[in-house]
């Protein structure tokens, strides 16, 4: 049976620099989309004038926040499969037909390929993390319409299918790695020093199956930056309730 064509989207937050690099990717790697779109959240550069200039339709999200973009933008689908790739993913040439087929053949309801940093260290430590554990990233995925999303039971990660995501440097990685753990991230302050104090070991043994020795300054680097966020972000919170 041929795959169906099926709506394809992102969302975007002043993505003006990468979004030429990635979205012809997207339209060189899928030949059958049906519609592509994104829904940009509050940008305040030229993302939306970048993304019509490369043939996609633009949505503006009507709160902010990625997880509200993300919410509206499913809203929007009108195929019974979707696409939804991140703002800095250099799509693998062989993420079609591979993960679409494990869907539409209704093996799954949602599937991805894996997502590996491009930057020495950083690259490295992402093989690591998914060899050994189940990492749902949802940055370079498909799904099946009508899915309950907060429960998603038949779900698959495809490590054959592995694209690029676009930090070009160590400190916009760290940066990066410094502000989800600030804004979004629930950890306990006590359990990321747990894995802070271990990173230097767990560095060792990622430099041992990979054979990367920029890990071994690069994993302890970002368990640091990531204690930092979560302990900013702790306090952050802390304040506002006070303030409340």
């Amino acid at each position: 049976m041929p795959l169906k064509s099926f709506d394809v989207w992102m969302c975007t937050h002043n993505s003006e620099k990468l979004l030429p690099v990635v979205l012809p990717q997207i339209s060189r790697v899928i030949p059958i989309i049906n519609r592509k779109f994104i829904v940009d959240d509050f940008s305040t550069d030229n993302t939306k004038a970048v993304a019509r200039s490369l043939g996609w339709q633009v949505f503006n999200s009507k709160k902010r926040g990625l997880h509200n973009a993300r919410d509206y933008a499913f809203s929007l689908v009108e195929t019974e499969y979707c696409a939804n790739f991140e703002h800095d993913i250099y799509l693998a040439h062989n993420w079609y037909p591979t993960i679409p087929n494990l869907v539409q053949s209704g093996k799954y309801d949602v599937a991805q390929g894996i997502r590996v940093r491009d930057i020495g260290g950083f690259r490295e430590a992402d093989l690591y993390d998914y060899n050994h554990r189940f990492i749902p990233s949802e940055d370079n995925t498909f799904y099946k319409m009508g899915t309950n999303f907060q429960n998603i039971e038949r779900y698959h990660i495809e490590k054959k299918v592995c694209s690029r995501h676009l930090r070009g440097n160590i400190s916009n990685c760290l940066r990066h790695d410094y502000y989800i753990y600030r804004e979004l991230n629930n950890a306990g302050v006590f359990s990321l020093f747990k894995c802070l104090a271990k990173s230097p070991f767990l560095s060792i043994k990622v430099f041992k199956e990979t054979k990367g020795g920029l890990v071994l300054f690069a994993y302890p680097m970002e368990r640091l930056l990531i204690f930092n966020g979560g302990l900013m972000g702790k306090m952050k919170r802390g304040n506002q309730k006070m303030v409340k």
